[in-house]
């Protein structure tokens, strides 16, 4: 093992010494099945519509969770404030069961899809209040969230849905329609398992900062306090439409340093605690129970300055040669075994993707990757930067795997100038790609449908996260939104990564699961598949023995 990791790993060792990861495994032995998207039909496609028992009340005492960072900045996408949209202070239009993949309903009870797939129509729950007696939610909400952050100016880029959206009409208050020019109105249900949705009334009336600092949703909690970097406190609603929360308060606290998390879960001071993997085995040799998540993420590194015109470049990473000796010089099974304490595999492809087995993770050949350096004009190497980026959805893995990549890199003569930002400071700049000669590790999570994941990551018209434009991949992206199936989009977003791997343009490291601790107040966690962070399931927590409220989605 290298000195540095062997450092790096060091200081991370703050309770007992601990074992390996026993048979544990990252990758899931049968990942979900790609299917076609519903067959074109006049008869509407629908979600089932869950009846709801008889309302109950009893909320009590407070839910306590220590994270390495519980995210900065505001409430509204269209700001790129998306750091704390994990918490349930709001809810969303559809929302995920536990096999990570599947929709149920959410805010939109059904749906319908025309033959030709170029449109949905949503039925939207009725009844539902926003926090602070602003009215009840409506289609004209949905319309109005939906059209700011597709908006040119906005920092979220309008997601999947920019490139390809005609209109959006509203029917009645509970209904509206939204028109494609393409064909996968199927696929919009899934999509929308993300969307945030505010209240149009609410943000016009106290402005568009006020409304960004102080959130208003209508979510099971509603938030009491907020304040950056320090605490975000939430309080249950009584009676809300989907469930009532076990714990009346949900307190959740910024601790950066894992040593006090682990201290602050032993003196029975928080309940449930983020933690390396070292730490997890150490304090299940303790006693505490583990909350696992499989293949949470996909750890990556983009390599910023691979843009089509008129964004600049970075001549280093246009050189495939460049591209390539950066990934033969990190070694990825030191990295799962070291840092992941044996959860996790090394990785092929920036995301995971059912036939990721078919193509083999790099080998570990740093003499090849010298050579290839100086066959490339770069003997002396060059400079680059490197960012750990602090966001609430970072797995807590993030640095250290950052700290170790730069050191295999430098042992190849690369000079890596590691910094560390918020994520809301750069955010923008990836946005508009005016970004080069720098990477970050990117945690990126399972997406389905899986095509998706081929806009998110390389499509020049649209989406936050891409990372590499090319112009075969835009035309196969062009194909891909003209496929009326969802089986044939998979097909070639699997020809779009088999290009990407073949060309180096991102650098995989591991698939990995994480873990979470828990104290002996918290009963039942029902989390849901692959998400760690994103979808976390906090109203659905239990006290031990769990209290039997009342709830109506059973993830």
């Amino acid at each position: 093992m290298r000195k540095w990791l062997a450092m790096l790993l060091a200081v991370g060792l703050v309770v007992a010494a601990c074992g390996g990861g026993g048979d544990a495994t990252a990758v899931p032995t049968a990942g979900p099945t790609a299917t076609s998207a519903p067959a074109p039909t006049a008869v509407p496609t629908a979600v089932p519509t869950l009846t709801p028992l008889p309302k109950r009340t009893g909320s009590t005492g407070t839910l306590n969770i220590a994270r390495s960072r519980i995210g900065s900045g505001g409430y509204l996408t269209w700001f790129g404030s998306v750091g704390k949209n994990y918490l349930p202070f709001f809810d969303r239009l559809f929302n995920l069961n536990t096999d990570g993949v599947t929709v149920v309903p959410g805010l939109v009870e059904r749906f319908e899809i025309p033959a030709d797939g170029k449109a949905i129509t949503f039925f939207l729950r009725k009844g539902v209040p926003w926090h602070g007696d602003w009215g009840e939610f409506t289609a004209e909400d949905v319309k109005w969230s939906i059209d700011k952050s597709l908006a040119p100016e906005s920092k979220s880029s309008g997601g999947l849905l920019k490139p390809v959206m005609d209109r959006i009409e509203v029917i009645s208050p509970s209904v509206l329609t939204i028109f494609i020019t393409a064909p996968y109105g199927g696929d919009l249900p899934s999509l929308h398992k993300r969307t945030t949705v505010v209240s149009k009334r609410y943000v016009e009336t106290v402005g568009e900062d006020e409304a960004n600092r102080k959130g208003i949703f209508t979510g099971p909690y509603k938030i009491v306090q907020d304040k950056d970097g320090e605490i975000i406190k939430l309080e249950a609603v009584d009676n809300h439409w989907r469930l009532t929360p076990e714990f009346q308060f949900i307190d959740v606290r910024e601790v950066p340093e894992e040593a006090t998390r682990v201290a602050l879960l032993k003196r029975g001071d928080t309940d449930i605690i983020e933690t390396t993997h070292t730490i997890a085995q150490a304090l299940g040799d303790e006693g505490f129970k583990t909350i696992r998540f499989s293949s949470t993420n996909n750890m990556a590194f983009p390599l910023y300055g691979q843009w089509l015109p008129p964004n600049e470049n970075f001549a280093p990473f246009e050189n495939k040669k460049v591209r390539e000796a950066l990934n033969l010089a990190i070694n990825r099974q030191e990295i799962a075994d070291s840092i992941y304490d044996g959860y996790a595999t090394p990785a092929s492809t920036l995301s995971w993707y059912p036939w990721s087995h078919k193509f083999e993770p790099r080998p570990f050949d740093p003499l090849r990757a010298r050579q290839l350096l100086a066959e490339a004009g770069y003997a002396d190497g060059f400079k680059m930067d490197l960012w750990i980026l602090q966001w609430a959805l970072g797995p807590a893995e993030q640095a250290d795997v950052a700290q170790a990549v730069a050191g295999y890199w430098s042992d190849i003569g690369i000079e890596v100038k590691i910094s560390t930002f918020s994520i809301g400071e750069v955010f923008g700049n990836i946005v508009f790609r005016k970004v080069k000669g720098a990477t970050w590790p990117q945690p990126t999570t399972i997406t389905h449908p899986w095509w998706v994941n081929s806009t998110y990551y390389y499509d020049q018209q649209g989406y936050i996260g891409t990372v590499y434009e090319n112009e075969e991949i835009q035309g196969i992206l062009a194909e891909i939104r003209k496929a009326s199936t969802t089986a044939e989009r998979n097909r070639l977003t699997e020809t779009i990564t088999k290009k990407v791997y073949d060309d180096f343009n991102v650098v995989p490291i591991v698939t990995a699961d994480a873990r979470w601790m828990v104290s002996d107040r918290v009963g039942e966690w029902p989390t849901i598949k692959f998400f760690a962070a994103a979808f976390s399931n906090y109203e659905y927590v239990t006290h031990n023995p769990p209290l039997g409220l009342f709830r109506l989605f059973q993830p």
